[in-house]
Protein backbone atom coordinates (compact mmCIF):
# COMPACT_ATOMS: atom_id res chain seq x y z
CA UNK A 1 0.00 0.00 0.00
CA UNK A 2 1.13 3.70 -0.70
CA UNK A 3 2.29 5.74 2.21
CA UNK A 4 -0.43 8.14 1.36
CA UNK A 5 -4.78 7.93 1.12
CA UNK A 6 -6.65 9.70 -2.10
CA UNK A 7 -8.77 12.07 -0.63
CA UNK A 8 -9.92 13.73 -3.73
CA UNK A 9 -9.26 11.37 -6.77
CA UNK A 10 -10.59 14.39 -9.45
CA UNK A 11 -7.35 15.29 -11.18
CA UNK A 12 -6.11 18.84 -11.85
CA UNK A 13 -3.87 20.28 -14.45
CA UNK A 14 -1.52 23.10 -14.10
CA UNK A 15 1.73 23.44 -15.64
CA UNK A 16 4.98 22.12 -14.53
CA UNK A 17 7.68 24.03 -12.60
CA UNK A 18 11.18 23.41 -11.71
CA UNK A 19 10.64 21.92 -8.10
CA UNK A 20 8.27 19.08 -9.68
CA UNK A 21 11.40 17.45 -11.72
CA UNK A 22 11.88 14.80 -9.33
CA UNK A 23 8.19 13.99 -9.20
CA UNK A 24 7.55 13.97 -12.82
CA UNK A 25 10.45 11.50 -13.46
CA UNK A 26 9.08 8.99 -10.42
CA UNK A 27 5.78 9.04 -12.10
CA UNK A 28 7.71 8.09 -15.78
CA UNK A 29 9.81 5.70 -13.53
CA UNK A 30 6.72 3.63 -12.31
CA UNK A 31 4.70 3.69 -15.42
CA UNK A 32 7.14 3.02 -18.34
CA UNK A 33 7.84 -0.33 -16.85
CA UNK A 34 5.01 -1.27 -19.03
CA UNK A 35 6.38 -0.12 -21.79
CA UNK A 36 8.44 -2.70 -23.95
CA UNK A 37 9.93 0.81 -25.52
CA UNK A 38 11.13 1.75 -22.35
CA UNK A 39 12.06 -1.47 -20.96
CA UNK A 40 13.79 -2.70 -23.91
CA UNK A 41 16.48 0.88 -24.13
CA UNK A 42 16.72 0.68 -20.35
CA UNK A 43 17.28 -2.90 -19.37
CA UNK A 44 19.21 -2.20 -16.50
CA UNK A 45 17.53 0.53 -14.78
CA UNK A 46 17.20 -2.16 -11.77
CA UNK A 47 20.45 -2.54 -11.28
CA UNK A 48 21.68 0.73 -11.50
CA UNK A 49 18.48 2.70 -10.32
CA UNK A 50 20.36 6.05 -9.32
CA UNK A 51 21.25 6.42 -12.96
CA UNK A 52 17.78 5.97 -14.43
CA UNK A 53 16.55 8.49 -12.13
CA UNK A 54 19.18 10.71 -12.49
CA UNK A 55 19.01 10.44 -16.70
CA UNK A 56 15.22 11.11 -16.51
CA UNK A 57 15.64 13.87 -14.02
CA UNK A 58 17.91 15.83 -16.46
CA UNK A 59 15.97 15.23 -19.50
CA UNK A 60 12.56 16.69 -17.91
CA UNK A 61 14.60 19.60 -16.37
CA UNK A 62 15.40 19.93 -19.81
CA UNK A 63 11.07 20.05 -20.99
CA UNK A 64 10.44 22.19 -18.03
CA UNK A 65 13.13 24.87 -19.08
CA UNK A 66 12.28 24.70 -22.98
CA UNK A 67 8.36 24.97 -21.30
CA UNK A 68 9.56 28.60 -20.10
CA UNK A 69 11.06 29.44 -23.43
CA UNK A 70 8.19 28.69 -25.47
CA UNK A 71 9.37 26.00 -27.30
CA UNK A 72 7.13 22.86 -25.52
CA UNK A 73 4.31 22.77 -23.29
CA UNK A 74 4.85 20.74 -19.83
CA UNK A 75 1.42 19.79 -17.83
CA UNK A 76 0.84 17.43 -14.86
CA UNK A 77 -1.89 16.00 -13.03
CA UNK A 78 -2.64 16.59 -9.48
CA UNK A 79 -4.73 15.03 -7.05
CA UNK A 80 -5.34 15.65 -3.14
CA UNK A 81 -4.18 13.02 -0.93
CA UNK A 82 -3.54 13.07 3.23
CA UNK A 83 -0.04 12.07 4.39
CA UNK A 84 1.17 11.89 8.12
CA UNK A 85 3.60 13.81 8.82
CA UNK A 86 5.54 14.14 11.95
CA UNK A 87 5.96 17.28 14.00
CA UNK A 88 8.70 18.75 15.76
CA UNK A 89 8.13 18.38 19.53
CA UNK A 90 8.42 21.75 20.32
CA UNK A 91 5.79 23.06 17.72
CA UNK A 92 2.87 25.20 19.81
CA UNK A 93 0.18 22.85 20.02
CA UNK A 94 -2.37 22.42 22.90
CA UNK A 95 -0.71 19.56 24.08
CA UNK A 96 2.64 20.83 24.40
CA UNK A 97 1.38 23.65 26.51
CA UNK A 98 0.04 21.41 28.97
CA UNK A 99 2.96 19.88 29.27
CA UNK A 100 4.45 20.10 33.03
CA UNK A 101 6.88 19.67 35.62
CA UNK A 102 10.30 18.34 33.38
CA UNK A 103 8.01 16.36 31.14
CA UNK A 104 9.43 15.57 27.98
CA UNK A 105 7.88 16.79 24.89
CA UNK A 106 7.23 13.59 22.61
CA UNK A 107 7.11 13.91 18.52
CA UNK A 108 3.00 13.23 16.86
CA UNK A 109 2.06 12.83 13.67
CA UNK A 110 -0.17 14.91 12.20
CA UNK A 111 -2.47 13.83 9.08
CA UNK A 112 -1.94 16.85 6.43
CA UNK A 113 -3.50 17.24 2.80
CA UNK A 114 -1.57 17.87 0.14
CA UNK A 115 -1.43 17.74 -3.58
CA UNK A 116 0.46 14.67 -5.11
CA UNK A 117 1.75 14.85 -9.20
CA UNK A 118 0.01 11.71 -11.08
CA UNK A 119 0.45 12.29 -14.65
CA UNK A 120 2.20 14.30 -17.04
CA UNK A 121 2.09 15.31 -20.76
CA UNK A 122 5.05 16.86 -22.33
CA UNK A 123 4.60 18.10 -26.30
CA UNK A 124 6.37 20.18 -28.48
CA UNK A 125 4.91 23.15 -29.55
CA UNK A 126 3.96 24.04 -33.34
CA UNK A 127 6.58 26.24 -34.73
CA UNK A 128 9.49 25.27 -32.97
CA UNK A 129 10.67 22.57 -34.49
CA UNK A 130 14.24 23.57 -36.40
CA UNK A 131 16.17 21.99 -39.78
CA UNK A 132 19.49 20.12 -38.47
CA UNK A 133 22.50 22.60 -37.50
CA UNK A 134 24.12 21.30 -40.28
CA UNK A 135 21.76 23.01 -42.58
CA UNK A 136 21.51 26.21 -40.64
CA UNK A 137 25.50 26.58 -41.12
CA UNK A 138 25.95 25.89 -44.41
CA UNK A 139 22.86 28.74 -44.87
CA UNK A 140 24.00 31.42 -42.82
CA UNK A 141 27.95 31.28 -42.25
CA UNK A 142 30.49 32.80 -44.83
CA UNK A 143 33.02 30.29 -46.98
CA UNK A 144 35.57 30.75 -44.28
CA UNK A 145 33.45 30.45 -41.53
CA UNK A 146 31.31 27.66 -42.67
CA UNK A 147 34.82 25.71 -43.14
CA UNK A 148 36.02 26.46 -39.82
CA UNK A 149 32.80 24.85 -38.31
CA UNK A 150 33.18 21.54 -41.01
CA UNK A 151 36.61 21.40 -38.85
CA UNK A 152 35.19 21.74 -35.14
CA UNK A 153 32.57 19.01 -36.32
CA UNK A 154 35.31 16.49 -37.32
CA UNK A 155 37.18 16.97 -34.35
CA UNK A 156 33.85 16.28 -32.15
CA UNK A 157 33.26 13.20 -34.06
CA UNK A 158 37.10 12.21 -33.56
CA UNK A 159 36.69 13.13 -30.09
CA UNK A 160 36.48 9.99 -27.61
CA UNK A 161 32.71 9.31 -26.58
CA UNK A 162 31.34 9.62 -23.55
CA UNK A 163 30.54 5.97 -21.79
CA UNK A 164 26.81 5.12 -22.29
CA UNK A 165 24.64 5.37 -19.46
CA UNK A 166 25.13 2.37 -17.11
CA UNK A 167 21.16 1.72 -17.15
CA UNK A 168 20.79 1.40 -20.83
CA UNK A 169 21.76 -0.67 -23.47
CA UNK A 170 23.95 0.83 -26.26
CA UNK A 171 22.79 -1.24 -29.54
CA UNK A 172 19.41 -1.20 -28.53
CA UNK A 173 19.44 2.61 -27.98
CA UNK A 174 21.24 2.91 -31.91
CA UNK A 175 18.65 0.75 -33.00
CA UNK A 176 15.79 2.53 -31.84
CA UNK A 177 17.46 5.92 -33.41
CA UNK A 178 17.77 3.91 -36.38
CA UNK A 179 13.63 3.17 -36.91
CA UNK A 180 12.24 6.24 -35.22
CA UNK A 181 14.52 8.97 -36.63
CA UNK A 182 13.12 7.71 -40.24
CA UNK A 183 9.52 7.23 -38.94
CA UNK A 184 9.11 10.21 -37.75
CA UNK A 185 10.38 12.19 -40.57
CA UNK A 186 8.41 9.76 -42.99
CA UNK A 187 4.57 10.15 -40.64
CA UNK A 188 5.18 13.47 -38.78
CA UNK A 189 7.67 15.84 -40.24
CA UNK A 190 7.44 15.91 -43.61
CA UNK A 191 3.24 15.84 -43.88
CA UNK A 192 3.23 18.32 -41.45
CA UNK A 193 6.71 19.78 -40.35
CA UNK A 194 6.01 23.04 -38.09
CA UNK A 195 2.52 22.45 -38.14
CA UNK A 196 2.63 19.39 -35.59
CA UNK A 197 1.78 19.61 -32.03
CA UNK A 198 4.39 16.18 -30.83
CA UNK A 199 3.23 14.97 -28.00
CA UNK A 200 6.97 13.00 -26.21
CA UNK A 201 5.87 12.21 -23.09
CA UNK A 202 2.56 10.83 -21.64
CA UNK A 203 2.55 8.99 -18.15
CA UNK A 204 0.18 8.09 -15.47
CA UNK A 205 1.39 6.47 -11.74
CA UNK A 206 0.09 3.17 -12.16
CA UNK A 207 -1.72 3.55 -9.00
CA UNK A 208 -4.07 6.14 -10.39
CA UNK A 209 -4.78 3.96 -13.89
CA UNK A 210 -8.61 3.54 -15.37
CA UNK A 211 -9.07 6.85 -13.21
CA UNK A 212 -9.63 8.99 -16.51
CA UNK A 213 -6.47 10.35 -15.88
CA UNK A 214 -4.65 10.01 -18.78
CA UNK A 215 -8.11 10.80 -21.11
CA UNK A 216 -7.72 14.58 -19.11
CA UNK A 217 -4.60 15.09 -20.13
CA UNK A 218 -4.91 13.52 -23.45
CA UNK A 219 -7.74 15.84 -24.29
CA UNK A 220 -6.56 19.03 -22.81
CA UNK A 221 -3.44 18.59 -25.07
CA UNK A 222 -6.10 18.24 -28.42
CA UNK A 223 -7.82 21.60 -26.67
CA UNK A 224 -4.26 23.46 -26.84
CA UNK A 225 -3.44 22.21 -30.69
CA UNK A 226 -7.04 23.29 -31.57
CA UNK A 227 -6.03 27.40 -29.76
CA UNK A 228 -2.93 27.03 -31.80
CA UNK A 229 -3.41 28.34 -35.48
CA UNK A 230 -0.11 26.73 -37.01
CA UNK A 231 -1.59 23.88 -35.47
CA UNK A 232 -2.70 20.90 -38.34
CA UNK A 233 -2.05 17.97 -36.69
CA UNK A 234 -1.33 16.75 -33.20
CA UNK A 235 1.20 13.35 -33.40
CA UNK A 236 2.79 11.22 -31.05
CA UNK A 237 4.23 7.27 -30.83
CA UNK A 238 2.16 5.09 -28.82
CA UNK A 239 3.33 1.59 -27.02
CA UNK A 240 1.22 -0.95 -27.39
CA UNK A 241 -0.48 0.21 -23.85
CA UNK A 242 -1.95 3.22 -25.05
CA UNK A 243 -3.51 2.57 -28.45
CA UNK A 244 -6.70 2.07 -26.93
CA UNK A 245 -6.55 5.25 -25.05
CA UNK A 246 -5.43 7.30 -28.27
CA UNK A 247 -7.88 5.98 -30.42
CA UNK A 248 -10.67 6.67 -27.98
CA UNK A 249 -9.61 10.43 -27.71
CA UNK A 250 -9.42 10.42 -31.61
CA UNK A 251 -5.59 9.34 -33.00
CA UNK A 252 -5.45 7.47 -35.84
CA UNK A 253 -2.86 5.17 -36.48
CA UNK A 254 -0.74 6.02 -39.69
CA UNK A 255 2.05 3.40 -39.67
CA UNK A 256 4.12 1.15 -36.96
CA UNK A 257 7.85 1.14 -36.11
CA UNK A 258 9.48 -2.56 -35.16
CA UNK A 259 12.51 -2.62 -33.27
CA UNK A 260 14.54 -5.87 -33.29
CA UNK A 261 17.87 -7.21 -32.71
CA UNK A 262 19.45 -10.45 -33.39
CA UNK A 263 18.18 -12.86 -31.27
CA UNK A 264 14.60 -11.05 -30.40
CA UNK A 265 11.57 -12.47 -30.82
Amino acid sequence: MPPYVPVNVAPTLRTAETKDVPRIAAVIISAMDFSPHWTSRYPYRKQFPDVHRHQTEERIADYVKKSKDGICVALVSEVEIEVEVEVEPNAPTTENLLLKGGAKDKRRKEKQHIKEIVGVAIAQLPGTFVEPMTRVIKRTVSEGKEGEEKGKDTAQQNAPSPPFRADGHLERAKAFGAEFGPAKKRYFDVPYGNNQLYIDFMAVDPSYHRRGIATQLMEWMLELAKREADAKAVTLFSSPMGMGLYKKVGFEEVGCVTVKLDGDW
